[in-house]
């Protein structure tokens, strides 16, 4: 059951788009977060409370400062409580090749999407909280 998603991406457009997909498919429960560092700062701040770790993140690459490769290597660093919590799904642009290959050898990166989200990309995504 996905009870809370976190969407990390600085785009408007693909957040509203991703918003409304997730909402009539997954969860009403949305964190947006449009830097890497407020992505990390917000898992860091509700450590403590897992009940506001989200069980899903979609992660975007091309992120202003930071890029979705950062957000992985300082989410190792995380508590193992998160980390046993959330599954990441990286959402991206990006279909180059080693692009996908980099994401896809993370341990913690469970599938890659390209964008736009899809109605059948949210449905194969339910199956890893059976």
């Amino acid at each position: 059951m996905i009870n809370m998603v976190m969407l990390v991406d600085d785009s408007g457009i693909d957040n509203f788009v991703n918003k409304t997909m997730i909402k009539q498919n997954l969860t009403d429960n949305i964190v947006i977060k449009d830097t890497v560092k407020d992505a990390l700062n917000y898992l860091r701040m509700e450590s403590d409370k897992i009940q506001n770790i989200p069980d899903l993140i979609f992660l975007d690459i091309n992120l202003p400062a930071l890029s979705g490769f950062d957000f992985l290597k300082e989410y190792e660093n995380l508590s193992e409580s998160i980390k046993n919590k959330s599954k990441i799904i990286v959402l991206s642009s990006s279909d180059k090749p080693e692009d996908i290959e980099q994401m896809m050898s993370n341990k913690y990166v469970k599938d890659y999407l390209i964008k736009p989200m899809s109605p059948e990309a949210i449905e194969n995504i339910k199956h890893y909280f059976l």
